[in-house]
């Protein structure tokens, strides 16, 4: 309970060192080369039986049956500053708490921004990677309708952030919009085994009046060795494909995705959501949800038949095989409170499905999670 309350301090601290942050950006100078922004998502959910959710940081959100948590609260913001009209630089950093409920602080972008003109943009540096929609603006929880993110836990199969180079591009006709974004760098794998050597990304997304379908391709490679200490592969690669849309026809609000990974030695990925939404009118909006994710592990190949000790004398922990599925079904509502403040309510049941210990049989969970979110930008 003591470290609840020190937790809700901290949290409470960093919201006003942000809020006055921005004030004195925004006072400094009317024609100031700084821009500022905030956000902040104050969550508290109750959990009645063990369950894990989908954060808005890249912590795992573990509830205990009956547990009632600030957990998944967070707090950041973006801070640009413009060199001249051409190039600028922007950095975004969240503060959240980790698994221990230590305050964490964690660098989300940081990069440099030129504009090559004719709607074309390259940027150099570091990046949340681009794979689905929600991934970039993961810890803005403001910025979307439903109280998570539809994205899996563990982002583009591991990886969630890239050092590198991308290029965006914009291209506007009448009525139709297109966005064209090219990412190349390194990224840094969630697996401490997994050495990345480079992605390649490239995605497309295209919108008109109240429609827009979004795809992008992903393309990894890595070296990898296996948690039996045995060297598997210089070579490895994954690749990674997602398709999402929205629709928006008189007061409805449709939203699909499906995200697919291949690969060799790491876990596979899949995802499909769904979505509905009804905007009774500007301020209120109804929704259903609904998300099922899928990790296959395959066993490592050639990697002994027994794991070495560990410095204890104890046996390494076989490594998993099999799948890990996971269903989501919400109904939920998001209230606009103000233009840059908005109330959410969501009720969940997460089912999960874990066959990947075969010696300790089949895990079943199922629970419901109810979560009440004040969110906002400033």
């Amino acid at each position: 309970m003591q470290k609840n309350k020190i937790t809700i301090f901290i949290y409470l601290l960093g919201f006003f060192i942000l809020s006055n942050a921005r004030i004195g950006v925004s006072h400094a100078d009317e024609n100031s080369k700084w821009n500022f922004n905030g956000y902040y998502t104050v969550d508290l959910t109750y959990a009645d039986d063990d369950l894990v959710l989908v954060s808005n940081s890249k912590e795992q959100r573990s509830y205990k049956d009956g547990e009632l948590s600030l957990i998944n609260s967070i707090f950041g913001g973006q801070l640009e500053y413009s060199f001249n009209d051409k190039i600028s630089a922007f950095v975004q950093g969240s503060l959240y708490a980790d698994r221990n409920e230590s305050i964490k602080f964690n660098l989300d972008w940081a990069y440099l921004s030129y504009d090559l003109g004719h709607d074309l943009n390259m940027r150099a540096g570091r990046f949340q990677i681009p794979f689905l929609s929600g991934t970039e603006l993961r810890r803005v929880g403001f910025t979307r309708l439903w109280a998570r993110p539809l994205i899996p836990g563990n982002g583009a199969s591991g990886n969630e952030y890239h050092n590198g180079i991308e290029f965006v591009k914009h291209y506007n006709k009448g009525v139709n919009n297109w966005e064209f974004q090219l990412a190349l760098g390194q990224a840094k794998h969630e697996l401490e085994d997994v050495g990345n050597k480079g992605i390649q990304l490239f995605s497309t997304k295209y919108q008109r009046e109240n429609f827009w379908i979004r795809s992008a391709l992903m393309y990894s490679e890595f070296s990898l060795t296996s948690p039996l200490g045995v060297r598997l592969t210089d070579s490895g690669h994954a690749f990674l494909g997602s398709l999402e849309s929205e629709w928006q026809f008189d007061k409805f609000q449709l939203n699909l995705g499906y995200s697919d990974t291949q690969t060799v030695y790491v876990p596979e990925d899949k995802m499909l959501y769904a979505s509905l939404a009804y905007h009774i009118n500007d301020k209120v909006t109804p929704y259903l949800v609904g998300v099922r994710r899928n990790q296959h592990f395959e066993l490592f190949p050639n990697s002994g038949t027994s794991p070495p000790a560990n410095g204890d004398g104890t046996p390494r922990p076989i490594p998993p095989q099999g799948d890990k599925d996971g269903y989501i079904l919400g109904i939920g509502t998001r209230i606009e409170l103000s233009p840059k403040t908005t109330l959410k309510f969501q009720l969940e049941n997460i089912r999960d499905k874990d066959t990947t210990r075969v010696q300790n049989g089949i895990m079943r969970s199922d629970g419901n999670a109810f979560s009440i979110m004040l969110e906002g930008i400033f």
